[in-house]
């Protein structure tokens, strides 16, 4: 796996920061390191440059909210969106209907009504998220899927803690956001190669959940004498 500082080092030559045979300074080396967390912290927010997702359970006790992030109720990074919710129940999961914004949940007339939940909303507030669930329940728990965070690396000795696919997009994008920093005009095949590496990355992390008709509504495929649906 990379080093931080290799990477660093590539993405400076490739801009003509440095020489060859030059190695960054102290002073560079942590300007593009900053630079780095910035446009990862950035690509956390965009679905298709985080490469998977993952499940964390919050045990449900009737509250209408739960805190989400560092010593909060469920005690993670704090997410900057859940994808989905369902309820999980003596083995059996009801999904959640995801409310996109605080004024879709403000409209629930009755807030405090406890029962079998049907819809959550969650808002993204710092340091903590606030996930609400409605009704409230006070058995089961409530299990999240969420994107897998991107890393902050804390030195340019770090490694790279991402699938290796990612490395040459974060090299050419971080020598795109660089050219800025160092007051330099991008060349085309840094402009083209951050292109077509984040590109790459989103094509490959591109998920299209199966659609599924509601009951009642006919199919236009043809019944499967093998699997008898």
């Amino acid at each position: 796996m990379a080093v931080l500082y290799d990477i660093i080092k590539q993405s400076l030559k490739d801009i003509g920061a440095i020489g060859g045979r030059e190695t960054p300074t102290d002073d560079e080396a942590q300007d593009a390191l900053s630079t780095l967390n910035q446009m990862l912290a950035m690509w956390r927010t965009q679905s298709l440059t985080v490469y998977c997702q993952k499940q964390e359970t919050i045990t449900a006790t009737g509250a209408l909210s739960y805190t989400v992030g560092p010593s909060g109720n469920l005690n993670i990074e704090r997410p900057y969106t859940i994808d989905a919710a369902y309820w999980l129940d003596n083995g059996v999961s009801t999904p959640l209907i995801p409310l996109h914004s605080f004024e879709d949940y403000q409209d629930i007339g009755v807030k405090v009504l406890q029962g079998a939940p049907s819809a959550f909303y969650y808002r993204p507030d710092s340091p903590q998220g606030q996930l609400f669930i409605w009704p409230s329940p006070n058995t089961g728990s409530i299990v999240l899927t969420m994107r897998v965070p991107m890393p902050i690396y804390t030195t340019i000795y770090d490694t790279v803690s991402l699938p290796p696919e990612y490395e040459g997009a974060i090299r050419w994008n971080l020598a795109l956001m660089l050219c800025a920093t160092f007051g330099l005009q991008p060349n085309a095949n840094v402009v083209l190669f951050a292109r077509q590496t984040k590109r790459a990355l989103k094509v490959i992390n591109t998920q299209i959940k199966t659609m599924r008709m509601p009951d009642g509504v006919a199919s236009t495929t043809r019944y499967n004498i093998i699997s008898g649906v």
